[in-house]
């Protein structure tokens, strides 16, 4: 027990050093034919040969060091590799997985020897995972904890005793009877469940965790988990076919391949053991290790090695629900009671709650089945078995234009498109087992396409499945009353656009007018009549109009109203128009719909159907005026106070009455009388809705006062989503600024009193915001998220408004790209009016409406031209 002695500091320092070496040769080998003069093409992976090459060194330096420690010399004990390193793949950025085992109580000594190992690899910066426990002990926690079970079944032998590491692997083993077997299996699938949850449950996501997340590196885990458990399998060949077929085997097997070179080359890029595949990094990735040409600024390159990644992550997530699926089959079905139903006059059936074919050789004499099978399960709320899925696929040839262009599909296909309590699940399905690319063609194009930024969360053929979901779940609230109304065959053409709406993408510019041109085809062959496909067309060509209209232009004004009307044209569209609008902003992600964007967009709605309705605009708003002009005066506490409000309130221009709630201008009422009195600057904000809030700034109206207020919002941290900018006869400026994404929500108090401070501080002191900027530019905890660069545009526009000049602004989003715009309509003595600031992700569109500081429109295009390059050039010096 206590012969045991402490290893020279050559053996340790060699065994260290053996690992280091393995490891920066294993970093620069990957480094080196990944290099950007030595590309890998696409599906010639060397990384998992380097990974477990690592492994194997690591595990090889490690028995060299205990090979020194005479096995019978104390209790016996066992050195096990355990997680990544038992697997036999490692990363040169992963965890070096141990586990000592032994029978009795180890000796001081003993334990002082793995010391010395343990810290001399802290030492030189390699993470360890190590724990000492006896045998017992290790089987107890083992049948406990199920995160100890799943990294020992993997284990391998490194040095030690032999006979005791067998003992070990067969008393794990072992113990595997028919309860803990039965209770194993439905631990994997919770752990699956759970971790696909928290990682999203979309394979589809656009930044996703190439590890954890769906179709991730953990469910070939899982696999082989299993395959360790119930056949004692090193590998996916010595699973059973009846389990896990061939060609499942040979897709994990590419897959795997795949995942590790994404891995090993993400873990060089970011210098650290990151999983998650972040925009960041796709750009570099997808030039540097998968493609040998760069087209379109990478672009093209970055999309197709991203649709390769989903294409395998796919395959990944498929085999290891069917694979579960085979294998709770196997376990539970001794004492299952098959419950059997038959469906369609016996061509199908339904078992234990999964649809299947009841004769798959009848598919071929009549593919109709293949669609019938859909209808059936959306109407049903059932599941697909495994077996049914490769039945599908298998026969998806037999999905011809006689096929497509069948009424009896058409019909079977609006079943499930419309049905709003499993329609969105069984068309994924439909896209998944390839039946929804065969019966539309043109849906092959947004299969696994990636849209290249950091607005839209998932691929677009995920983001059309979840627009037709959306509207699903429109049609379900009871609340929302737009459904009302809507026909059989309105609801039809709704759905329809909804999941064809981005079908041009990846087609060029312009993606709306190709889907519109596509969309012929498709009505056509699902037997549409004419206004049916007019009225698609119109919605998949228009579906941006109503956030373009709602987020760009001032919905006080007559013209954007007007425009959209005329284009709309019935009440009828535009209620399909804006329920697809909805469902499609919704379906993006959250940064395309909140509380702001959604309140615009209901404004914009109901003005264009009061417009389509009554055809009274002007008449409508000035009996509008009127009535916001008598709430006003019913808040008022006086009859001496209504007095002067009612004088004040005829000085207001149009343009704030109809934009201003009456409670909100009784409240700039109260500000302006409190400036008058104190002067400075009088500030307040307030909650809106949300995480929305409404800053209101009254001050001496002076050139460039909105952007200094912008840079001291930035400076704090504060995202601006709108302004409305009000001056005065009497020079008083009242600047209404609509914000969000607060840094610290439970701080407000704190943060809003910092910003009214330095916002004095900024309108007093030539050099405060300067410096204020500065600052933030510089803090280490200013967030840079990646953003794809596109080129700066700029349209100065003298259309669209008949009393102001419209400057649209269109960049990459990155800090202080709205204080630098606002500065340079300040230098040229523009007096901004309105401002709408949206940032859909990547990009920045930010809308100004302004006037001359004689309060006229430009109407100058040599001006115009000079305001345009001055902007160009000002965003050059904030790259």
């Amino acid at each position: 027990m206590n012969g045991v002695r402490m290893p020279s500091s050559e053996i340790l320092n060699r065994a260290i050093d053996e690992i280091i070496t393995a490891r920066q040769e294993f970093a620069r080998s990957f480094g080196s034919v990944s290099s950007q003069n030595d590309v890998i093409p696409f599906r010639t992976f060397s990384g998992i040969v380097l990974a477990r090459k690592y492994a194997q060194r690591v595990k090889d330096s490690l028995a060299y060091f205990f090979s020194f420690l005479p096995v019978g010399s104390v209790s016996r004990w066992v050195v096990a590799a355990v997680g990544g390193l038992g697997r036999g793949e490692m990363s040169f950025c992963s965890d070096i997985d141990i586990l000592f085992l032994h029978e009795r109580r180890l000796s001081k000594s003993f334990h002082d020897y793995i010391r010395s190992l343990v810290y001399g690899l802290w030492d030189v910066g390699l993470d360890v995972g190590h724990n000492t426990a006896p045998l017992s002990v290790a089987l107890r926690l083992s049948s406990k904890d199920f995160t100890i079970l799943t990294n020992h079944l993997t284990a391998d032998f490194i040095a030690g005793d032999r006979d005791l590491y067998e003992k070990w692997r067969t008393r794990l083993l072992g113990r595997f009877g028919i309860r803990r077997t039965k209770k194993f299996v439905k631990q994997l699938q919770e752990y699956i469940s759970r971790r696909h949850h928290r990682f999203a449950e979309s394979s589809y996501l656009l930044e996703p965790h190439i590890k954890e997340g769906p179709g991730g590196l953990r469910d070939l885990h899982v696999i082989q988990w299993a395959g360790a458990v119930f056949w004692n399998a090193a590998d996916y060949k010595g699973i059973p076919a009846e389990v896990l077929p061939d060609y499942e085997r040979e897709w994990l097997i590419e897959a795997e391949a795949f995942l590790w070179e994404l891995r090993l080359a993400l873990h060089t890029v970011s210098k650290r053991a990151n999983d998650q595949l972040l925009m960041a990094y796709q750009h570099e990735i997808g030039t540097r290790w998968f493609s040998d040409n760069e087209s379109d600024g990478g672009r093209q390159v970055v999309e197709e090695f991203m649709r390769q990644y989903y294409l395998h992550s796919a395959r990944v997530r498929r085999v290891t629900t069917f694979f579960l699926e085979r294998l709770h089959d196997m376990v539970f079905r001794r004492k299952s009671r098959t419950r059997r139903r038959s469906l369609t006059n016996g061509e199908l059936f339904l078992e234990n709650g999964h649809i299947c074919f009841s004769d798959p050789g009848v598919v071929e004499k009549n593919p109709l089945l293949l669609m019938k099978i859909f209808a059936e399960a959306a109407r049903r709320g059932v599941h697909f078995h495994h077996e049914t899925g490769r039945i599908i696929r298998v026969n998806l040839e037999y999905i011809d234009d006689s096929v497509r262009e069948s009424r009896k599909a058409a019909e079977l296909f609006f079943e499930v498109l419309c049905n709003v309590r499993h329609g969105a699940d069984v068309l994924r399905t439909m896209l998944e087992t390839g039946v929804l690319t065969r019966f539309i063609p043109e849906f092959k194009n947004v299969r696994y396409r990636v849209q290249y930024d950091i607005y839209h969360l998932f691929t677009v053929d995920e983001h059309l499945i979840r627009t037709v979901g959306e509207l699903h779940q429109l049609a379900k609230e009871e609340k929302n009353g737009l459904f009302y109304g809507l026909n059989r065959n309105d609801r039809k053409l709704l759905f329809l656009a909804g999941l064809l709406h981005d079908i041009g993408k990846g087609m060029g510019k312009g993606h709306a007018e190709i889907g519109a041109n596509l969309v012929v085809g498709i009505a056509r062959r699902l037997g549409l009549s004419e206004k049916e496909a007019r009225d698609l067309q119109f919605l998949v060509k228009h579906h941006l109009l109503i956030p373009e209209i709602a987020l760009k232009r001032d919905l006080s004004d007559e013209k954007p109203i007007v425009k959209c009307a005329t284009e709309v044209k019935s009440v009828r569209l535009l209620k399909l128009l804006y329920l697809l609008s909805i469902a499609d902003s919704r379906a993006t992600g959250p940064r395309a719909w909140n509380a702001w964007r959604a309140g615009l967009m209901a404004e914009l709605y109901f003005k264009v159907y009061r417009f389509l309705t009554r055809k009274d605009w002007r008449g409508d708003l000035a009996r509008q005026i009127r009535k916001t002009k008598q709430a006003v005066l019913e808040l008022c506490q006086s009859d001496e106070e209504k007095s002067i409000v009612a004088k004040w309130l005829e000085e207001l221009s149009f343009r704030y009455l109809i934009s201003q709630s009456p409670p909100r201008i009784y409240e700039h009422f109260a500000m302006e009388r409190e400036f008058e009195r104190r002067g400075g600057v009088v500030f307040n904000a307030a909650r809106r809705k949300g995480d929305i809030w409404d800053v209101t700034v009254v001050a001496r109206d002076r050139p460039g006062l909105f952007s200094i207020i912008a840079g001291v919002l930035w400076a704090a941290g504060v995202n601006i989503l709108a302004a409305d900018i009000f001056t005065r006869t009497t020079g008083i400026a009242v600047d209404v600024i609509t914000v969000d994404m607060l840094p610290d929500p439970m701080k407000t108090d704190k943060l809003w009193a910092k910003v009214h401070s330095d916002l004095s501080k900024a309108i007093e002191i030539d050099d405060y915001l300067k410096k204020l900027l500065e600052r933030r530019k510089s803090s280490p905890f200013l967030k840079k998220d990646f953003v794809p660069k596109r080129p700066d545009r700029v349209v100065i526009d003298e259309n669209s408004s008949d009393f102001y000049t419209v400057i649209e602004v269109y960049t990459w989003d990155r800090p202080g790209v709205l204080y630098a715009i606002t500065d340079v309509l300040y230098n040229f003595g523009l007096s901004i009016q309105l401002a709408k600031i949206s940032t859909p992700g990547a990009q920045v569109a930010d809308v100004f409406y302004v006037t001359t500081t004689g309060g006229e429109k430009l109407n100058n295009p040599r001006l115009a031209h000079q305001i345009k390059e001055a902007i160009l050039q000002r965003l050059t010096t904030i790259d």
